[in-house]
């Protein structure tokens, strides 16, 4: 997690940037990529990614004629969209080393070829629809505030359109974050910025 973004000027410049968030899906889906990267700081990307990820112990000890057959699947047959992703580079898994031993550690992503070189081919992961998902909202919500403070969403009738408020209190009640947003997931991500500012501010 990078550090520089949980900054309060950081944090304010957000929270100003998701009241002023348009109604494109397609636009939301660019806040929520560039979101990630702050808050990740790995590549963060466009790329076509096949629907499920061929698995690990299913893979030949040459993976790399199997991996330009799909690569050629998604650019000839059957192209899936392109999606915002993040570069998985590595993992944290078990693993024999050079002594025979068994141990647990980073773990690159990648394949060996025909030649026993190996090949890096990071993970890709589509970035999380912070905005437009709740479930999405709710985790980012734990991973920076935890399950001490809870959120509760509101509906408003608004003039136009319905929105939603969103505010983080503590069990006694104590609000530390509230906003409002066109879907329940962008006040939540919304509320849960504004709560990290008054926290990281005392």
């Amino acid at each position: 997690m990078s550090f520089e973004f949980l900054a309060p000027d950081n944090l304010s410049r957000w929270v100003e940037r998701l009241a002023d968030a348009p109604r494109s899906t397609c636009e939301l889906r660019r806040i929520e990529a560039d979101l990630h990267r702050e808050i990740s700081g790995e590549v963060v990307r466009k790329a076509r990614v096949i629907p499920s990820r061929i698995p690990e112990n299913d893979l030949p000890h040459d993976a790399s004629a199997l991996y330009k057959q799909v690569d050629h699947l998604n650019d000839v047959v059957i192209p899936p969209p392109e999606e915002w992703v993040e570069e998985v580079h590595e993992r944290h898994d078990s693993y024999v080393d050079k002594a025979g031993e068994i141990v647990l550690g980073p773990v690159r992503m990648g394949y060996e070829n025909s030649s026993g070189a190996f090949v890096e081919k990071p993970d890709l992961r589509p970035v999380p629809h912070y905005l437009e998902q709740f479930e999405a909202a709710v985790r980012f919500k734990h991973t920076f505030l935890g399950s001490t403070l809870k959120v509760t969403v509101e509906e408003i009738d608004g003039s136009d359109y319905w929105e939603y408020e969103a505010r983080i209190a503590a069990s006694d009640g104590k609000v530390f974050g509230t906003a409002r947003g066109e879907a329940a997931a962008h006040a939540v991500v919304a509320a849960t910025l504004v709560a990290l500012i008054a926290r990281v501010s005392t």
